[in-house]
């Protein structure tokens, strides 16, 4: 009789505990629900115990039981009177109400933000922000779960940027004035190429200018600027891509002779050439190339295609104590 009433007892404390589990709703509001219930129990428990002369193994139960009721309700209500919007907090996490109660509150916090719109009380550079991440997938993971919270949005990105701001905000340092290309008596086997920059270069900026030049040297070296072997180019729009051999035997070799070291005085720059047999889409490459260095990297005000003095540049001035510096090809 005794264990049987035990089990019963275990059982009903059991089907209590579920439902607890299973309750759907905020914390305050689960922890009345629970009282609620168990007293019911509890007032049927105490007469089932009195009826049945429990031993004193029962009536430890029984204390146990309305000891652990007590502290469940008191957990509750302190995750009421906290603020915590998890119910959660008070039944675990693995009991799946969790998830719930995180939608719940991304409703309540749009419902607030909706509410601030209309007060005029809810920054303008949140909701565009908000919007943004509607179709950017890094910006929803930076923000995460703050949506219509202004001030926890402010602090994800600020952090963001300070972890990763040397990534995020790299300077332009080219030039938007497209640059300008003028010709000045080109000789293509004997002449001068100038670039006048905007300022004095870094050796950074040398570095750049040199490496660009170097680049289109060898490709001529090469033979790459061969116009009477373009076979793709001269295909037709939508045509299958082919390449033949024998056609590119019977092309005359275009082939870049000489070129000089880039020299560099003040915020003029120069480089001799020899194109030799190249073509000129030989030009054209370099003057693409250089047009992109302007935009993005070093800012070009002019590129001019022979001359022997521009600007005022002294062919005496060879020492780097006069701002004379050069790039060796």
């Amino acid at each position: 009789m005794q264990g049987a009433m035990v089990l019963k007892m275990e059982r009903m404390w059991m089907c209590q505990t579920s439902e607890f589990t299973r309750c759907k709703t905020t914390a305050a509001a689960a922890a009345v629900v629970w009282e609620e219930q168990t007293e019911r129990r509890m007032v049927k428990w105490e007469r089932e115990r009195k009826r049945s002369n429990s031993s004193s193994l029962e009536t430890t139960l029984w204390k146990s039981l309305k000891k652990g009721h007590q502290l469940r309700i008191s957990v509750a209500v302190e995750a009421s009177s906290s603020g915590r919007s998890g119910f959660e907090d008070v039944v675990g996490s693995g009991s799946g109400i969790g998830a719930r109660e995180r939608r719940r509150h991304k409703m309540r916090e749009e419902r607030k933000r909706r509410q601030d719109e209309e007060a005029g009380k809810y920054p303008e550079w949140a909701t565009i922000l908000e919007n943004a991440c509607k179709d950017d997938a890094e910006l929803r993971d930076i923000i995460g779960d703050a949506l219509g919270d202004p001030e926890e949005m402010k602090r994800r990105v600020e952090e963001r940027v300070r972890r990763k701001g040397r990534d995020i905000l790299q300077p332009k340092t080219g030039s938007a004035i497209p640059m300008a290309v003028s010709f000045r008596d080109f000789d293509p086997t004997d002449s001068y190429i100038w670039l006048e920059l905007y300022s004095a270069p870094s050796e950074k900026d040398i570095e750049i200018i040199g490496s660009v030049v170097r680049s289109w040297y060898v490709l001529g070296r090469l033979g790459g600027f061969n116009s009477m072997n373009m076979q793709l180019t001269q295909l037709p729009l939508n045509a299958k891509l082919s390449y033949s051999p024998e056609k590119a035997e019977e092309a005359l070799p275009s082939v870049f002779h000489n070129i000089g070291d880039v020299e560099f005085q003040e915020h003029w720059a120069r480089v001799w050439v020899d194109l030799g047999t190249s073509d000129p889409v030989a030009l054209d490459v370099i003057i693409n190339s250089f047009a992109a260095v302007s935009s993005d990297h070093v800012g070009i005000k002019r590129m001019v295609f022979g001359g022997n003095r521009l600007g005022d540049w002294d062919n005496d001035l060879t020492g780097e104590e006069d701002g004379y510096k050069s790039y060796k090809i």
